[in-house]
């Protein structure tokens, strides 16, 4: 017979279980709403401003799985998933891009507290976007790394071995 402690422990992943499963539910459910052009339109506009098709279906009301259906699913757009594409790239370009100069070149404002209390604020920078940005735009910036090959291979044929690849020996007599 289980303990009061084991009773309880199970009781708990049930409640949790019970829980997961309506949030769940009420997280798809929503009312039904056509989603037609005018609908697409507003939700291509939410995704290059929120950044995520979960934010932007919710941004004009229609469940996420809706729009996945006009994406990839049985209601497939192809002209709607090109769009979604050029919507997330322009997010991510004007929104994150953005973000990153900002920290990076213009800095942010941070508050300084003092006992709990405001007491100021500072220009912080981030370097390490600053970096990366580098990196990205200016090939100067960038690690070099010579692939040329000088020498020559003599194998035609035969096996290549990677080192910590090999599968688990299955028997004491496998290891030798």
């Amino acid at each position: 017979m289980p303990s009061a402690k084991q009773m309880a422990k199970r009781r708990i992943s049930q409640l949790r279980a019970e829980i997961d499963a309506e949030l769940e539910k009420i997280h798809w459910q929503k009312p039904h709403v056509e989603f037609d052009d005018g609908k697409k339109r507003e939700y291509l506009a939410a995704l290059a401003r929120l950044g995520t098709h979960e934010a932007a279906a919710d941004w004009v009301g229609v469940n996420v799985r809706t729009a996945y259906a006009h994406r990839k699913g049985p209601a497939k757009d192809p002209g709607f998933e090109e769009e979604c594409v050029v919507q997330m790239d322009r997010f991510n370009r004007i929104r994150l891009e953005g973000s990153a100069i900002a920290r990076g070149v213009d800095g942010v404002d941070e508050p300084i507290y003092q006992g709990g209390k405001l007491v100021g604020w500072k220009r912080a920078y981030s370097d390490r976007l600053l970096e990366q940005m580098l990196r990205a735009r200016l090939p100067e910036y960038r690690e070099q790394v010579d692939l040329a090959h000088s020498g020559e291979v003599g194998l035609t044929s035969g096996v290549l071995v990677i080192p910590g690849i090999a599968p688990k020996p299955s028997s004491p007599e496998d290891k030798q």
